[in-house]
């Protein structure tokens, strides 16, 4: 099928779709677009209005372009002489920023020449321009007995006093697994997961194929149906980011929560924590704009994983948060520009975490480590009772 490219424009700026898609013929392109602007558009319809999208063949040929305010709903109820004049206004807005925008070609040419003789000069100089491996092959090993050192990586196991955790250990395995590994779909799970170095991602299929995130797990936490009764369950359970992840089955997690109070209160907030989040990303969902939500989704991984560079696709963010994968390719384009993330082959590195945090809906804030598992259950301890991770120096 023949390659399409997209090419969104933001007043002075032009976001390059790098990668494409394919599709059938034009129209199907072109179709997509319109879907594309429309949830670019979403709940930020006043500041999207002037922009543009283009449609381009595989020889990066002119097809085809959508003026965002033509598919903006906010204007469809007003009277077709009305609707004619807003969206005459917003082609001569985009006219007069593509006059400025052609001002700005020769200087933009010129940036790139430099940047051309800048990498050719690192090279030259033995100096790798492009220092990242590729991605090693994850090759899933077998269960092995979770030490206390990688029982310290999980916030939640970290903050148990010895006693609390001596109930754990003996049932405690540790696998790795590589990324989109799936855990459980949709049928009874028994085991429970505490990442050490990936990231689990609880989220509810649907026929069409849709996998839509509605809560993620990483070390301040543990992932499991948290039942101990065989129940249907509409979600799945996958590594969205593979690593190693500790896990004990349920029941047995369940039997030493009814011996000891440290451990029920892990699986209540761990159990609160998948609530909370479902609850808090179905309303983010519905209000916050594709652009704030992939900055929420941004910022949550790094601060849950621990780190500020991982690897995730495109296309696995675009499902996760109910979007088309060409809106994440532009808006990580964008992002990109503005210098608040680096994304190169799957990738990810957050390197202004501070603006992308400012970015970011306010979900983030309220999504935040002050309501971690592992933070509330850090503060039920004593501060006289020595917690694992003191144990273990």
């Amino acid at each position: 099928m023949p390659l399409f490219y997209f090419i969104l424009k933001t007043g002075r700026e032009k976001i390059p779709d790098r990668e494409g898609l394919e599709f059938p013929d034009q129209d199907t392109a072109c179709a997509h677009a319109t879907v594309v602007a429309q949830e670019l558009m979403r709940n930020r319809e006043l500041k999207t209005r002037p922009w543009r999208m283009e449609v381009r063949d595989e020889d990066l040929q002119f097809c085809s372009e959508i003026l965002f305010g033509a598919v903006d709903s906010s204007i469809a109820h007003l009277p077709p002489v009305y609707r004619e004049s807003v969206e005459s206004l917003s082609w001569s807005t985009a006219n007069l920023l593509d006059a400025f925008d052609n001002v700005l070609t020769t200087l933009s040419n010129v940036r790139e020449t430099l940047t051309r003789a800048d990498e050719l000069m690192r090279q030259v100089h033995g100096q790798s321009w492009n220092s990242e491996k590729a991605p090693m092959s994850k090759i899933e090993s077998p269960a092995r007995a979770a030490g206390a050192k990688s029982a310290n990586q999980n916030c939640c196991l970290a903050a148990l006093s010895p006693a609390a955790f001596a109930l754990l250990k003996p049932h405690l395995t540790e696998v790795t697994v590589p990324d989109g590994f799936v855990f459980w779909e949709g049928d009874d799970y028994p085991n429970t997961l505490f990442p050490v170095s990936g990231l689990v991602s609880i989220g509810v299929r649907f026929s069409g194929g849709d996998n839509i995130e509605v809560a993620s797990i990483g070390q301040e936490g543990a992932a499991a149906q948290f039942t101990s009764e065989l129940a249907y369950s509409a979600s799945q359970g996958c590594a969205f980011i593979g690593g190693n992840f500790i896990r004990i089955p349920t029941h047995q997690l369940l039997a030493a929560a009814s011996a000891n109070s440290e451990v029920a209160s892990l699986v209540e907030f761990c159990r609160e924590w998948i609530l909370t989040q479902s609850q808090q990303i179905a309303a983010c969902n519905a209000v916050h704009s594709a652009e704030q939500r992939l900055a929420r989704w941004l910022v949550q991984s790094c601060r849950r994983l621990g780190s500020q560079a991982f690897h995730a696709t495109q296309d696995g963010i675009a499902s996760a948060l109910g979007i088309r994968r060409t809106t994440v390719t532009l808006l990580a384009q964008a992002l990109q520009v503005k210098g608040m993330i680096q994304y190169r082959r799957g990738k990810i590195v957050v390197a202004d975490p501070a603006q992308l945090a400012e970015s970011a809906c306010e979900c983030c804030s309220t999504l935040d480590s002050r309501h971690w598992p592992s933070t509330r259950l850090q503060k039920r301890q004593t501060a006289s009772r020595p917690t694992l991770a003191e144990r273990s120096v």
